[in-house]
């Protein structure tokens, strides 16, 4: 979305973290499996899930190659809200499906910063294409991270989202 907006002229700056569709020609292979069971358990087997992801080990085992590696460190009830969430979400195979096609942004006028976790198992390093985004694009590998970092390093993603747009 962020790139999406600094394409469309409607961002002064852009920082993406784990971007979607920096690929050449696609995802990769393991990515539709890995969200499709989640998708297929989420709305089936609700009450399990709920309770798996409220013990740290648990949720980690769940959500630590589609979110993030170090998810015990998500609150409970937060985790507990993924589920809810994505049992509900009437747009997830859409957006989902949006997501496969590679984007393509060279034009991007604004300053545009995008990171990769190195233990990120979903936009794997081998993925990202960077002839899809501008010449000025400032990338960086950040450690520890995972696909979503933000319970994992809330002060390194605050620190990163700063940086790319001062």
């Amino acid at each position: 979305m962020a790139l999406e907006s600094g394409r469309r002229g409607l961002a002064r700056s852009v920082v993406a973290i784990g971007p979607a569709g920096l690929w050449e020609e696609h995802p990769p292979p393991h990515v539709p499996y890995v969200f499709g069971a989640l998708r297929f358990a989420a709305p089936r087997f609700p009450n399990v899930l709920k309770a798996a992801v409220r013990a740290g080990l648990f949720r980690e085992a769940a959500f630590a190659v589609p979110i993030s590696v170090g998810c015990r460190q998500m609150p409970a009830d937060d985790a507990v809200r993924v589920v809810e969430d994505l049992a509900r979400s009437r747009a997830f195979e859409a957006t989902f499906e949006a997501s496969r096609s590679p984007f393509s942004g060279p034009d991007i006028a604004v300053p545009v910063t995008v990171a990769f976790g190195d233990r990120d198992y979903i936009v794997t390093r081998s993925s990202p294409y960077r002839n899809g985004l501008p010449a000025h694009t400032r990338w960086f590998t950040m450690k520890g991270w995972g696909h979503v970092p933000m319970w994992v390093d809330s002060i390194g993603v605050s620190r990163l989202i700063l940086k790319g747009t001062a």
